[in-house]
Parts: structure tokens; sequence; C-alpha cells
């Protein structure tokens, strides 16, 4: 069974959603920015599926929490900030921000849509694996 996992960015925590193919939730985690709190995602998200599989959906397409899960072997999938504010009337009826709201809504946003996104490289793993001189 495929899974797709949503993470929304916060500046010390990150909520994440992962759903499976058929929208139904797996998992769903508070997670604190500390190499702590990031390994436990990483070490969470192994449970449920290999990274390579398991797709990861988050507003931002630069920082920590993108190097650590490229890293980790999960196709980053980023997604503008104004995409996810236009899909939220569609999920809620106020429509209002709520974190672990907004990570399901990456989530399934990455199930319906991810074969047409492309997934990003970390800035950070290419500047440890430069390209050979010419």
């Amino acid at each position: 069974m495929k899974h797709f996992a949503g993470l929304d960015w916060g500046s010390t925590g990150h909520a994440v959603c992962v759903i499976d193919e058929q929208g139904a939730v797996v998992a769903q985690l508070d997670v604190q920015h500390t190499a702590e709190g990031l390994q436990r995602l990483v070490t969470q998200l192994a449970r449920i599926a290999l990274p390579q599989e398991l797709p990861v959906a988050i507003e931002r397409p630069n920082g920590l929490v993108v190097d650590i899960l490229v890293e980790a072997g999960h196709p980053v999938v980023p997604i503008h900030p104004n995409a996810l504010k236009a899909c939220r009337p569609r999920y809620r009826a106020a429509g209002g921000k709520s974190d672990p709201g907004d990570a399901y809504i990456l989530a399934d946003g990455n199930e319906r849509k991810g074969n047409e996104r492309t997934s990003i490289l970390s800035p950070r793993k290419e500047r440890f694996n430069p390209p050979p001189p010419h």
C-alpha cells in the first residue's frame, strides 16, 4: 500500500500527517525542531514505509528539515504556501489555519498530485557530493 506524508513546518515544532492511498490517516505526529525530534520523525516514518516510497510534502523548498528528509531518502515535494491556503476551504468550513489540518491537506495533495510534482534535492547533500572536476 502506498503512503503519503505532509509536514506543516513551524519554527519550534512540526505537525506531520501520513495517509494511505485511500486518504485514511495512518499516523499523526508532533515533532520538535530539535536533533532528537527530527531523528524521531525519520524513525517514525521508516516504521510506515521505506523512505524512497514515502514522499513528504512541505511548504518549504529548503532548510534543515528538508535536508534531513532528503538525506534519509524521502522524496520531498515543495508546495507553495499560497496553494495550501487556497485549499483550506475545501477541507474545513471556516478555512482557518490548523497545523495538524494543514499537514493532512499537504499529505492529501501529495497523494492526489504526487505524480505531477517533482521532488527536490537538498542543498546540503549537494555540498557533500560536489560534481567531479572536468
